[in-house]
């Protein structure tokens, strides 16, 4: 187990590797019109919060932590993103620990979807917010198709609005079960993972993902929204598997949870667009047993 003293170094480095191959270089992960996330760069992290996040099995992980300003909410707060694709907000960490133990207790499964799941039947409105690249549109659209072509009591819509004022940003993050923006930053996304019956609220894609096609930008959207909706990643158990390096995530306080029908550790689907890392050959599709745990758990 690292030290507190050698956690607190890994939050002031940023990680080479994430779930979809993203460094974290800028002081700026979340790009939008009123309002970015900012690198808080000389941020101490609390005892507490590492010894909350060793609980919650970020063990050795890296992070960085960040600042957001929530305009809908008239708050800003601070959060940490752990492996370049989970958020986890500070003032959520100390219920996420409290209910780790207790699940933890219950279930000792480790693979592939969160404890908690989004509510069905559902319908989904997802807004995309001035997101300009064609490949970025088309890639989205396409990712959302990919959810609706499934057997499942989700059903997804989308708009895309571009929004100028902070009246007409506040009513697009209003009507949206799930707002999409374009990031700054190399290739990737970020997101995450559903709670009280509803999915996570934002997914992030940085306007660099365009430039390796439609098809890896319907991967990079399909992938978040699977994590907004309690997907976890397919090789959380080692990332070296999809990434060529990185460890065991653990179930980050949110659950590691085996999903029947898909394969087990020794027999990886290699195939699927929930592995922690891309490249540029996606085709930006499910797998076959992508869909079957889609199709089991909803």
């Amino acid at each position: 187990m690292k030290s507190t003293k050698e956690l607190i170094i890994l939050f002031v480095v940023a990680f080479a590797f994430s779930c979809s191959n993203e460094h974290v270089k800028n002081s700026e992960i979340s790009e939008f019109i009123f309002g970015k996330s900012r690198l808080l760069e000389n941020y101490q992290v609390p005892k507490d919060d590492i010894e909350s996040l060793q609980k919650l099995g970020f063990v050795g992980s890296s992070g960085v932590v960040m600042e957001r300003i929530d305009y809908v909410n008239h708050l800003t707060y601070i959060y940490y993103l752990m492996e370049n694709d989970i958020e986890i907000r500070k003032d959520s960490l100390k219920s996420m620990t409290e209910e780790h133990l207790k699940i933890q207790k219950q279930n000792k499964s480790k693979q592939f979807r969160t404890t908690n799941l989004v509510n069905t039947p559902q319908s989904i409105h997802v807004i995309g917010i001035n997101i300009y690249h064609n490949n970025l549109r088309q890639g989205l659209i396409n990712a959302i198709e990919n959810y609706n072509n499934l057997n499942i009591d989700l059903t997804f819509t989308l708009e895309f609005r571009t929004v100028t004022t902070i009246f007409q940003a506040l009513a697009a993050q209003n009507d949206s079960d799930i707002a999409v923006f374009q990031s700054s930053g190399d290739p990737g996304g970020s997101s995450g993972f559903p709670s009280g019956g509803s999915p996570y609220p934002t997914v992030n894609v940085s306007g660099a993902t365009a430039s390796l096609g439609i098809d890896v930008c319907e991967h990079v959207y399909t992938h978040e929204i699977g994590h907004t909706i309690g997907l976890r990643h397919t090789d959380f158990f080692d990332r070296a598997i999809s990434c060529g390096t990185g460890g065991n995530e653990g179930d980050a306080g949110v659950g590691a949870i085996h999903i029947p029908g898909t394969p087990e550790t020794t027999n990886i689907d290699m195939n699927s667009v929930m592995l922690s890392c891309f490249n540029a050959f996606e085709t930006g599709e499910f797998s076959n047993f992508d869909i079957v745990a889609l199709e089991s758990l909803y």
